[in-house]
């Protein structure tokens, strides 16, 4: 497995990844903590309640463009999000976020 910069999905990360030619034996490796008003930010700005899934939707569709339309393997090896006493959210993202994953062939390791 073989991470961009930091891990990240960014276009910072991706647009300077590079892979060698020969590729066949390699897994990129990301990870995601998204959306991050919901899953990290402590400031004032942050939510506790999961309603935006824009942002997931953007993610999936990078990873989609940047390496599964190339035949590059992807995992999502480290996601998740703060726990602000709101189980029920929790849910309501992984579900999201995972069947997300899963529609384009990404596995999540949590």
């Amino acid at each position: 497995m073989i991470p961009t910069y930091i891990a990240s999905i960014n276009d910072n990360a991706t647009v300077r990844f590079k892979l060698q030619s020969n590729y066949n034996k390699i897994i990129e490796s990301l990870y995601s903590y998204n959306p991050y008003k919901f899953a990290l930010n402590t400031s004032k700005v942050s939510v506790n309640k999961f309603s935006n899934t824009s942002e997931i939707d953007w993610i999936m569709s990078k990873i989609k463009s940047t390496f599964i339309n190339k035949n590059i393997p992807v995992i999502i090896g480290e996601l998740g999000s703060i726990n602000r006493n709101n189980e029920v959210e929790h849910a309501n993202w992984g579900k999201c976020y995972i069947s997300k994953a899963k529609f384009i062939g990404v596995p999540c390791i949590l």
